[in-house]
C-alpha cells in the first residue's frame, strides 16, 4: 500500500512526471503536488509560501511524508519537517529507498548500505545539533556527546561494510576469470543513474 505524500517539484512536465514515478516506485502516493520554478529558497529549501502550502496539504490530505524533488541540506530538511509535522525526504533519500527495496544480491545490499551510511554521516552532527539547539551536554562534564558516539558508530559500520564489499569484489573477480577461461559471452547493463 502506498503512503500518502505531498510532492514538491519543478513546473517542467518531464521533471514532474519523473518525480511522480520516483514517488510511486518508492512506495509513496503523491496526494497533492506543489509546483515551483526553482527549489532553492531560504530556510526550508522552498519558499515560505510553498512551505505553508505543504503544511496545509499534509493536514488536509493526512499525508505522512513531504517529498522534495531536489537535494536538501540537513537544516532545510529539519526546518521543513518541523514546519510540516511529518518526515521529509529529498530526492537523494528517495532514490536510496528505491534501490534498497530492489537490491537482491548480497553485493547490491552492501552497496546500498554504503550509500545510505555515506548519506547519513555528514547529516548526523547537524541534525542532532538542530534537535538539541541550546543544549550542550558533556560540555564541562565527563564522557562524550551522544552525537559523537552515533557518528563513530556510523563510521565503524561504514568501514565494516566497505571491507565486506572488498571481499565480495575479489570473489566476483575469481568468477569473472572463470567465465573468461570458459569463453562465455559477457554483457553489461546500466541504468540511467549509473550511466
Amino acid at each position: 500500500m502506498l503512503k500518502p505524500a505531498v510532492l514538491i517539484s519543478y513546473k517542467f512536465p518531464d521533471s514532474l512526471e519523473e518525480a511522480k514515478g520516483l514517488c510511486i516506485a518508492g512506495g509513496y502516493q503523491p496526494v497533492h503536488i506543489i509546483l515551483m520554478r526553482q527549489l532553492r529558497h531560504g530556510r526550508f529549501g522552498v519558499g515560505e509560501g510553498k512551505a505553508d502550502e505543504a503544511k496545509q496539504a499534509v493536514a488536509d490530505f493526512k499525508a505522512t511524508h513531504v517529498i522534495v524533488d531536489d537535494k536538501l541540506t540537513v537544516q532545510e530538511g529539519y526546518n521543513l519537517s518541523k514546519h510540516c509535522g511529518c518526515e521529509v525526504l529529498d530526492r537523494e533519500k528517495l532514490v536510496l529507498e528505491i534501490f534498497k527495496a530492489r537490491a537482491t544480491t548480497q553485493e547490491a545490499v552492501l552497496q546500498i548500505k554504503v550509500a545510505e551510511l555515506t548519506y547519513e554521516l555528514p547529516r548526523v552532527r547537524d541534525y542532532v545539533r538542530f534537535v538539541r539547539m541550546g543544549e550542550q551536554p558533556g560540555m564541562f562534564g565527563f564522557g562524550s556527546y551522544e552525537v559523537e558516539k552515533y557518528y563513530r558508530n556510523i563510521k565503524g559500520r561504514l568501514d565494516a561494510t566497505r571491507r565486506k564489499l572488498v571481499i565480495l569484489k575479489k570473489r566476483r573477480e575469481v568468477f569473472r576469470e572463470e567465465r573468461a577461461r570458459s569463453r562465455l559471452s559477457i554483457a553489461s547493463l546500466s541504468g540511467y543513474t549509473a550511466a
